[in-house]
């Protein structure tokens, strides 16, 4: 089936079509969505919407990275509560008021992309924004690659939704052949990069401290969000550094487009690799195609991982307990965000010759909670054990955990939490 819109009107209608088609005879279909930004909502939303109208049971698998999760309605939001819509998420962001309802799968992101190959996790229709390109036999994935390569080797039906070419670092492509259902939306264009959050103080000093640690000749993987991202502005002009990450942050790529990480005059050649980047300069230099993206079956590969000397891995939590346990998924009760590749990240960088596994997080939460924790309160659950855990860092120091015993590890880390928090969690420690 060929679907071609040459306006927003018409290209809603073959949404529609494709929809209608992809869901015959199937009585609880399954639907696997690309990771955004290559998620097409809107034919999501035409799935949803049919199935639906059709009184069919449906599940939905998403990894909405900004957690905006468009195609749930008020309608869908209702079909959520008494069981006709599944949603499940696979990586990204949950919308808080949609905590209670959603569910997940509870693996890490290589091993959901592993199961999602060999069909563990069954599929009935893979959905995905792909791009043109000169070959008109091919398809780019995007800014984003992810699991679609292993989810397009299992799956039964295959919609892809065409937009025109865009900016991006080079990878993989799409056999036009792939796709059972093609909706083609000439009008698409990526949407302008969000305005850079304002780097908070905290946050800034925790990325001083932490860009001190990094060596020479290191291997970096920067987590989401804004302590992270702090690190890359701490590194001044640092050519001499690699990335290595799951989903490569604005910052970086805007470091990269003003030479900060490297340019033409560099000599020795980088080559930086991601299965996706949040945004893209509009207008991308030679050099700047140094950055690669692999599906997550190579960037978050354990043994690909093991084989990185120098591997630092760094990521933000909402809160650590004495033991070392991160908890990156719950906060104040509600499940928010999903663990996503942060245990692949860190058991690799915990394993790598000169590597560390970095946790960095302010020392409270903005209505004064601290996130250093005696113990995690239920139901916080634990997202990356203890045992992966090399270094914590807050504004306030850096823990350095590896090779301690408990009680120097549960010492450390009250050494960086709050001060008015220390005194507590001495007693609770002690208790």
């Amino acid at each position: 089936m060929r679907e071609r819109a040459a306006g927003s009107a018409s290209t809603g209608q073959a949404r529609r079509r494709a929809a209608e088609h992809l869901l015959e005879g199937l009585d609880q279909p399954r639907i696997l969505s690309a990771m955004s930004p290559q998620q097409p909502d809107e034919l999501l939303s035409a799935l949803v919407d049919v199935g639906l109208s059709r009184n069919t049971p449906m599940t939905v698998l998403v990894a909405d990275l900004e957690g905006t999760f468009s195609f749930i309605g008020a309608r869908e939001t209702e079909a959520m509560r008494n069981g006709l819509l599944t949603v499940v998420t696979l990586a990204g962001a949950v919308p808080r008021r949609l905590g209670a309802l959603v569910d997940h799968v509870p693996r890490t992101l290589w091993d959901i992309d592993r199961m999602l190959a060999d069909g563990t996790i069954p599929v009935d229709i893979v959905v995905a924004r792909v791009h043109e390109t000169q070959d008109s036999g091919t398809f780019s994935f995007g800014r984003m690659v992810g699991y679609t390569p292993s989810a397009l080797l299992a799956a039964a039906r295959v919609a892809l939704e065409v937009a025109p070419k865009v900016d991006a670092p080079p990878g993989p492509s799409i056999p036009r052949t792939r796709a059972d259902v093609l909706v083609v939306d000439p009008g698409y264009s990526p949407p302008e990069p969000a305005a850079a959050r304002p780097t908070r103080p905290l946050a800034e000093t925790i990325g001083r401290l932490v860009a001190e640690m990094i060596p020479r000749g290191a291997t970096l993987q920067l987590g989401l969000g804004v302590v992270p991202d702090a690190v890359v502005p701490a590194l001044g002009r640092r050519v001499d550094l690699s990335f290595h990450s799951g989903i490569l942050p604005a910052s970086v790529a805007d470091a990269l487009a003003s030479g900060m990480l490297g340019g033409p005059d560099t000599t020795t050649v980088h080559t930086h690799v991601a299965t996706g980047v949040m945004s893209w300069p509009s207008e991308t230099p030679r050099w700047a195609a140094q950055v690669t993206l692999r599906p997550v079956s190579v960037t978050h590969a354990p043994g690909v991982l093991a084989g990185i000397e120098r591997l630092w891995a760094v990521n933000s939590a909402f809160e650590v307990d004495l033991n070392g346990q991160v908890n990156a998924e719950y906060a104040a009760g509600v499940r928010v965000a999903s663990a996503g590749g942060q245990v692949d990240f860190f058991q690799g960088a915990h394993v790598s010759p000169g590597g560390a596994s970095v946790l960095v997080l302010p020392s409270r939460t903005q209505d004064g909670r601290g996130r250093i924790r005696a113990t995690l309160d239920a139901p916080h659950i634990v997202t990356t054990p203890g045992s992966l855990l090399d270094v914590v860092v807050t504004e306030f120091g850096v823990a350095r955990l590896t090779g301690l015993s408990a009680t120097g590890r549960a010492e450390a880390l009250i050494s960086v939490a709050h001060p008015d928090d220390r005194a507590a969690l001495n007693a609770a420690r002690s208790a």
